[in-house]
């Protein structure tokens, strides 16, 4: 309490009880009739509790705690045996800026006065004692004033800050934060009136190559662009720059038929797009978009970002500059997607994934000389994931490293007996990408080659060329060790990529593999033959042997073989197989007789 002579003397004057209390509800202060009227003049320090039963207690504290919170109180409370107080007590600033509370005790009365008569006999002195809660409460005013005047300050300094943490610099659209805002107040409002709305992402097809044709202000000048004619859509809520070149728009009232709602949206995307005179720059757009509808589609805003963000990835992989709707087709490839991310880092690390084993013959004799291993996988729930599937799905989860030394730790040990008995040559095994530039993948390659108790000669890896063109030195060193100690390396999908052909040269090769596109287009297109025989040319230059993947039919393989490829893969000499039946035809000579 606020140590102010004045106030003191007017309280000790007063010919009623006056005390004050802090947070902690102890006594700070007390007048002559308050020492009076408890009894006792050492309570300075003390509280309720020393005083009083626990039950009278827990009412004066409740009181209190409700006037230490900023409320003013009048209350009867019971002081004793059948004796009750009527009490005022205010809120006050303590010394220290301390919360605490000044209480004034009207009058006391026995049990058997009644109530009415207490607030009728009173209510005079209540009026006295207002030009004393007056005072109390004059030196507050001033302060509240002076704190209103910088509360106000302060909320236009921080609605400001938020506008501008909102707003996306570039373009002066809302950014995610204001984005994440908006689709908030669109959900409430759907809540309260029943506002279906539609969430559109909107991604500029190869910004990045308009920048680098452009520049980078003429890249803004298109962000802006689309920014603006987006805002004149009709019925659009809100639209936010989230990205790069990505967009979000809300929008009211899509289109109830499917068809409709497609051909709308389709018709603003095309109206967005279109192309940017700047200057002498004409520069051509185009835009792909995902849309999802709340509540039709989705329940709740995570749900209906991941559908509407689905549904783009959906439009870009369909060959961009197109929209795709959310559809329950959509969902269900979601949901199998999901459900093999989290299945497969568990079958890969309990080897789970297995091996089949495809035959690489000669073109000469047609007899089989090595196997290629490759994984496949059957899961309980999903049945058999083809390994397109659950292969790509390693890449981008970055398992691609992990899967294929579980492969090869199987693969080598099924074929161990196979190898040693002579029944075949080699296991052609594939390389992740990035092992192969990885300046320790030589030195752990060879050591699990040794402790699958096979030799580095009976291994061929297959790497794909735009690896190694990434990094040819790095590449170059592993190929070199391995190639010393007997492992043999194959450029795999030869014809696809765009090597680097005078670094292909310097490197440790030993065989290329021609990918099956261009055996498939050897029947319909008379150059690829030609084009074919100019790799086999190549090939010798480097000193390399060749196989040709994908051969699915006796006449493709005629034009392998006069094209002078040595060796040869695919269906028309035998699918993937396990181990045990591998063994068996070629132990029975069976498998022999059929590509022979």
């Amino acid at each position: 309490m606020t140590d102010t002579p004045s106030l003191l003397a007017i309280f000790d004057a007063l010919p009623y009880p006056v005390f004050a209390k802090n947070a902690r509800h102890e006594w700070v202060y007390g007048n002559a009739e308050f020492v009076k009227i408890i009894g006792r003049d050492d309570f300075i320090g003390m509280t309720d509790a020393d005083l009083f039963p626990p039950h009278q207690v827990e009412i004066f504290w409740r009181e209190d705690d409700l006037v230490l919170a900023g409320q003013e109180s009048l209350n009867e409370e019971e002081i004793g045996e059948d004796v009750y107080a009527l009490t005022r007590k205010v809120p006050i600033e303590l010394a220290g800026g301390e919360p605490g509370l000044v209480g004034i005790i009207i009058a006391s009365v026995s049990d058997s006065d009644l109530a009415s008569d207490i607030h009728s006999r009173f209510e005079s002195r209540l009026r006295e004692t207002a030009h004393l809660v007056d005072q109390l409460k004059a030196d507050m005013r001033h302060k509240t004033e002076t704190l209103k005047q910088k509360l106000l300050h302060r909320e236009l300094e921080l609605s400001r800050a938020l506008e501008i943490a909102h707003t996306d610099a570039a373009t002066g659209l809302r950014n995610r934060l204001g984005f994440e805002e908006d689709l908030q107040e669109a959900i409430r409002k759907y809540e309260d009136k029943g506002r279906v709305f539609a969430l559109v992402f909107l991604d500029v097809d190869h910004f990045k190559r308009i920048n680098d044709r452009f520049g980078h202000e003429t890249g803004d000048k298109v962000l802006k662009l689309i920014g603006r004619r987006v805002r004149k859509l009709p019925n659009v809520i809100s639209v936010a720059r989230i990205g790069g070149d990505e967009f979000a728009v809300i929008t009211e009232r899509p289109s109830v038929e499917v068809d409709d709602r497609q051909a709308d949206l389709e018709e603003a995307q095309h109206y967005v797009f279109r192309s940017l005179i700047d200057g002498s720059k004409h520069v051509e757009l185009s835009g792909s978009a995902g849309v999802c509808v709340f509540p039709e589609q989705a329940e709740t805003a995570d749900q209906l970002k991941r559908r509407a963000d689905l549904a783009l990835l959906h439009a870009k992989s369909a060959g961009r500059n197109c929209l795709k709707i959310f559809d329950e087709t959509l969902g269900q490839a979601a949901d199998r997607r999901r459900l093999v991310e989290e299945e497969l880092p568990k079958a890969i690390r309990e080897e789970t994934i297995e091996v089949v084993f495809q035959p690489i013959v000669c073109s000469a004799t047609r007899h089989v000389r090595g196997v290629e291993a490759l994984a496949r996988w059957h899961h309980e729930e999903l049945g058999v994931v083809p390994p397109q599937e659950f292969v790509g799905i390693a890449n981008d989860m970055g398992l691609t490293s992990r899967l294929d030394a579980a492969v090869f730790r199987k693969a080598a040990r099924q074929a161990r007996e196979l190898l040693n008995a002579g029944l075949i040559e080699y296991v052609s095994f594939n390389v992740c990408p990035n092992d192969i530039i990885d300046p320790d993948y030589a030195c752990e390659m060879l050591e699990r080659i040794d402790a699958a108790g096979i030799k580095p000669h009976q291994v061929f890896l297959e790497v794909i060329e735009s690896s190694i063109v990434r990094d040819i030195q790095a590449a170059s060193d592993n190929l070199r060790e391995l190639g010393a100690s007997g492992v043999k390396m194959a450029l795999d999908d030869y014809g696809t990529g765009f090597s680097n052909l005078r670094a292909l040269l310097d490197l440790p090769l030993h065989r290329l593999k021609i990918d099956r596109s261009m055996v498939v287009s050897l029947e319909s297109n008379d150059r690829m033959l030609d084009f074919l025989v100019s790799i086999m040319q190549l090939a010798q230059g480097m000193g390399v042997d060749v196989v040709a993947e994908g051969i699915e039919t006796a006449r493709q393989a005629m034009f392998v073989e006069a094209a002078g490829c040595q060796f040869m893969q695919g269906f028309h000499f035998g699918r993937g197989v396990p181990v045990r039946e591998l063994d068996a035809l070629l132990q029975s000579g069976t498998l022999q007789s059929q590509v022979a």
